[in-house]
């Protein structure tokens, strides 16, 4: 039986607590802990710019990848760069990552900037994205 997979957002000007709680907890699972409730606030919340849509990845109930749209406008542009994407071990190779970013895109449109900076385990997502 296939496993099923609901895809979920939210803005960080919005009330996510368990949105906030299971992405910081696939963040520190995959990463190492490095996202406090500081560096959140910091870098989302009170983001100048304004809020960013944080994404997380539900098989058959359980939070299996998250990634986050942080508001980061370029030269006066309204833009948002995808960071701290991941997926847990166990769940990699099912096309998590292609479903949350197409999921994302959707929700921001074509006509609003999107961009990255992937790493070695993201970039070959991308490039099969196109």
């Amino acid at each position: 039986m296939e496993p099923h997979v609901d895809i979920v957002h939210g803005w960080t000007n919005e009330d996510l607590v368990d949105l906030k709680k299971d992405f910081m907890g696939l963040a520190n699972a995959v990463f190492g802990m490095f996202v406090t409730d500081d560096y959140y606030k910091s870098k989302f919340m009170d983001n100048i710019y304004g809020p960013s849509m944080v994404t997380v990845a539900y098989v058959d109930g359980y939070p299996a990848g998250a990634d986050v749209m942080w508001r980061n406008d370029l030269a006066g542009e309204k833009a948002y760069q995808t960071v701290d994407t991941c997926v847990l071990e166990k769940y990699r190779g099912m096309g998590l990552f292609r479903k949350m970013t197409n999921y994302e895109l959707d929700i921001l449109g074509s006509d609003t900037l999107v961009y990255g900076f992937p790493n070695a385990n993201s970039y070959p997502g991308y490039v099969k994205m196109g």
